[in-house]
């Protein structure tokens, strides 16, 4: 896979690569998907994220890590 944008857009600590690598290899649902993180509008003018497996789309952000693409 190749990055569609600057590295800077992302960056996760080695914790984070382990914890999700692991999601990846527990989780039926995320065969063949990349983790995709998105920010919502909540109430009251609040943002919350979400993080959820998900196919690539048109005007995605796709950044790789180890064995594993992150969503934007």
């Amino acid at each position: 896979m190749e990055n569609t944008t600057a590295e800077a857009v992302v960056a996760l600590t080695p914790v984070a690569v382990a914890k999700i690598k692991t999601f990846f290899t527990e989780e039926p649902a995320a065969k063949g998907k990349a983790l995709r993180v998105a920010v919502e509008r909540g109430g009251c003018s609040v943002y919350s994220y979400a993080f959820m497996f998900d196919a690539k789309k048109d005007g995605d952000a796709e950044v790789c890590f180890e064995g594993f693409s992150v969503l934007i």
